[in-house]
């Protein structure tokens, strides 16, 4: 076929004209040393918002130029060609989830009350002093969850991300506010563990 454009090209008398195959170069990769392996997604309570953020995860880390993939348990083994392995447990997490894990982001409502009673049941579970587990505001609410939201940024500091997760019916929409809270996560995520 690039012989035949040749020819049409010669025959038109544009000897400025060639052509030539173009490629897409890959996205660039983060330094080896700058991976975030493991993202442990933990909820204590119900309808938190974690399986959707999973979910939203994905697509979002991929935008950035990583491979992610999402699990339930954490596998034996990490997955070849992947550079986050998101894994969303049902139910209160595993002790050898929080151990594994690279990062503990622990999903929660604003409240106070439901940050304080997460740090309680993150106490029983002595094995994951690995990392100190990082807090996630979820199904924010930007009319009524202001004053929550300081109020936990005051008692977590730095450990309550700046990103918020936005209550949006309008989730799967590619510009709804909820993507661009996943784009925002991710890009947080990663500059956290340069």
């Amino acid at each position: 076929m690039a012989r035949d454009i040749e020819r049409l090209l010669s025959a038109a008398g544009a000897p400025d004209l060639a052509y030539r195959e173009f490629t897409v170069p890959p996205a660039l990769r983060p330094a080896k040393d700058a991976r975030l392996a493991l993202l442990a997604l933990v909820s204590f309570e119900r309808e938190a918002g974690r399986t959707t953020i999973a979910r939203g995860l994905i697509p979002a880390f991929a935008r950035r130029g990583l491979r992610a993939v999402r699990a339930h348990v954490p596998p034996p083994e990490f997955p070849s060609r992947c550079d986050v392995l998101v894994v969303d447990e049902p139910g209160p997490p595993s002790a050898q989830l929080l151990a594994e894990a690279d990062a503990v982001l622990v999903v929660v409502r604003p409240s106070l009350e439901t940050v304080r009673a997460a740090e309680a049941r993150l106490g029983q579970l002595r094995s994951y002093r690995r990392v100190a587990p990082r807090y996630l505001a979820s199904r924010v609410d930007a009319r009524t969850d202001v004053p929550a939201l300081e109020a936990m940024r005051a008692l977590l500091g730095a450990r309550l991300l700046m990103t918020t997760i936005h209550e949006d019916p309008f989730l799967d929409d590619p510009g709804s506010r909820v993507q661009a809270d996943f784009l925002s996560l991710a890009r947080e995520l990663r500059r956290r563990r340069r």
